[in-house]
């Protein structure tokens, strides 16, 4: 029987069903964990935002939207790439919105597509928790934004194109940039909620768990499931 502050399972891919199985007494500290994922998921929204008031939306709205259809369509349904839990294609339309409307933009359609597919997700499985309705949505999608954000800088800081039609070798500088920046946030996100959940310990088996698969399936586009996997019930 697992202690009151060890998780009940191992990480993904070693039992049950590959994913983590807890429930919030498992968590190493718990009010430091909900109170990172709120604030997080908040100030990354706040951020976005900032960076959105001003900026002339006009016609890329209808097909910002078309973007975020597709980025929660392909969040909803996308494959793994491993039974750990990657999907290798999760983040792409997110990433394909960054490079055609630019940070602000993409940083929403990231955002929005990663809260909806919390919310149904959780809905699906009638999982109506707290954590499962709020927490998670709101840290996945202030992450989400911040990523979009942050990586679509580094693309245009690189020489990246807003809406190129075609690949060139200019452009494969802006985009690995743009890669690595998300890939990189992204974990660093997810990091800092596994030391929270549990340690040091367990942060560096997840990073064992996730970071070669991500590798492998070429994939710096999707965010992680940890502590609050069993809220999303293999949903992605």
């Amino acid at each position: 029987m697992a202690k009151r502050n060890e998780p009940a399972t191992g990480f993904p891919g070693k039992a049950g069903n590959g994913l983590f199985q807890e429930s919030a007494s498992d968590h190493l500290h718990p009010r430091a964990l909900r109170l990172y994922s709120y604030l997080f998921g908040l100030l990354g929204l706040a951020i976005l935002a900032a960076n959105t008031v001003g900026l002339s939306l006009g016609w890329d709205l209808w097909p910002a939207s078309l973007f975020l259809l597709l980025s929660f369509l392909v969040k909803r349904f996308g494959f793994r790439v491993t039974p750990s839990g990657t999907h290798s294609l999760a983040g792409i339309a997110a990433v394909a919105a960054v490079c055609v409307f630019g940070p602000a933009v993409g940083g929403w359609v990231a955002a929005l597509g990663a809260f909806l597919h919390a919310e149904s997700a959780a809905l699906e499985r009638r999982r109506f928790s707290s954590r499962a309705l709020l927490e998670v949505p709101i840290f996945d999608s202030g992450l989400k934004g911040l990523m979009g954000l942050s990586s679509g800088r580094v693309y245009l800081a690189l020489g990246g194109q807003l809406g190129f039609s075609s690949l060139s070798l200019e452009l494969v500088l802006p985009l690995a940039g743009l890669c690595i920046a998300w890939f990189l946030l992204d974990h660093a996100g997810w990091g800092v909620m596994e030391l929270l959940r549990g340690g040091p310990g367990w942060l560096l088996g997840w990073l064992k768990a996730v970071v070669r698969p991500s590798l492998l399936g070429s994939r710096p586009l999707s965010g992680r499931r940890s502590w609050w996997s069993s809220s999303r019930c293999r949903c992605r």
